[in-house]
C-alpha cells in the first residue's frame, strides 16, 4: 500500500509540473509575440507614419537598452528581492501603457516615443531575466541548457515570429481595407497596438488569478498537512522501550564485564 501511495503521488508530481511547464512556455510564446509585435513594426510606425528619422528610431533603442542593462546588472538582487511572479508581473504590466502611449503620439509629439521605450527596456529586462532563473529552476538536473534552449525558442523565434507575422498581415489587412492612404495606416497602426494592449491586458490578468489561487492552494496545503500531523502526534501513543533506548545499549555490555570482574 505504501508502495502503491508513493507511486501515486509522484505521478501526482509529475502531471502537475508538466502543466506547470506547459503553462509557463506558453506565456513565455504569448509574451514573445507581443514583443516581436513592437520591435519588428515599431521603426515602420515611426517612420511611415509619424514621420521620424532613422535618428530617432537609433535613441528609442539606446532608451530600451539603457535600462536593461541596469535591470540584468541586478537581476539576482531584483529576483532575490520581488520573485519570478512578480518580474513577470511587472513586464506585462509595463506592456500595456508602452503601447497605448504609442496610440497617442502624433507628428508633433513623435519624439516622447524616446520616454516610452524606457517601459520596454523594464518588460524586457524583467521578463528575460524571470525567464531564464525561472527555467533553470523548472529543469531537470542535467538538461538545463535544452530547457533554455525551449524557452527561448518559444519567446525570440515562435513566438516574436507570430506577432511579427500576424502584426504585420493585421495592419496591411487595414490599410487595404481603408484605402492606401498614410491617415488609413495610423489607424491600422493604432487599432494593432489596442489589440495588443488588451491581449496583454488579459494575459495579465489571467496570470495574477493563477498566481493567487495556487498560492491559496499551496498555503492550505501546508496547513492541512500541519494540522493533520499535529493531530496524529497527539493521539499516537508512544510506548518507551528501555532495551532499545540510546544510552543504555552501549553501556550494557561494561556493566556486565564489570560484574563479572568482581
Amino acid at each position: 500500500d505504501q508502495i502503491e501511495t508513493d507511486y501515486q503521488m509522484k505521478t501526482t508530481t509529475n502531471i502537475r509540473h508538466g502543466i506547470s511547464l506547459a503553462i509557463f512556455f506558453f506565456e513565455l510564446f504569448i509574451i514573445g509575440a507581443g514583443m516581436g509585435l513592437v520591435e519588428r513594426l515599431l521603426f515602420v510606425y515611426i517612420v511611415e507614419v509619424l514621420g521620424g528619422s532613422y535618428t530617432l528610431c537609433g535613441l528609442t533603442v539606446l532608451a530600451t537598452v539603457s535600462v536593461e542593462i541596469f535591470i540584468f546588472q541586478y537581476s539576482k538582487f531584483l529576483l532575490d528581492l520581488l520573485g519570478h511572479e512578480i518580474c513577470f508581473l511587472l513586464a506585462l504590466a509595463c506592456y500595456v501603457p508602452r503601447v497605448l502611449g504609442y496610440t497617442l503620439l502624433t507628428k508633433n509629439t513623435r519624439h516622447w516615443i524616446i520616454l516610452i521605450e524606457v517601459a520596454h527596456g523594464i518588460t524586457f529586462g524583467f521578463m528575460f531575466s524571470a525567464a531564464v532563473d525561472k527555467t533553470a529552476d523548472l529543469a531537470p538536473p542535467g538538461r538545463e541548457a535544452t530547457f533554455q534552449t525551449i524557452q527561448n525558442a518559444c519567446r525570440g523565434c515562435l513566438g516574436a515570429g507570430t506577432g511579427a507575422i500576424l502584426g504585420g498581415w493585421y495592419w496591411q489587412y487595414v490599410c487595404n481595407h481603408r484605402g492606401k492612404h498614410r491617415q488609413n495606416c495610423r489607424s491600422g497602426a493604432i487599432k494593432l497596438f489596442r489589440l495588443a494592449a488588451a491581449i496583454f491586458s488579459t494575459v495579465l490578468i489571467v496570470h495574477l488569478f493563477v498566481s493567487l489561487n495556487f498560492r491559496l492552494y499551496h498555503s492550505c496545503r501546508r496547513l492541512y498537512i500541519h494540522f493533520n500531523k499535529e493531530r496524529q502526534r497527539r493521539t499516537s501513543v508512544v510506548v518507551p522501550d528501555d532495551d532499545a533506548s540510546p544510552l543504555a545499549s552501549p553501556l550494557l555490555p561494561l556493566i556486565a564485564n564489570d560484574e563479572g570482574e568482581e
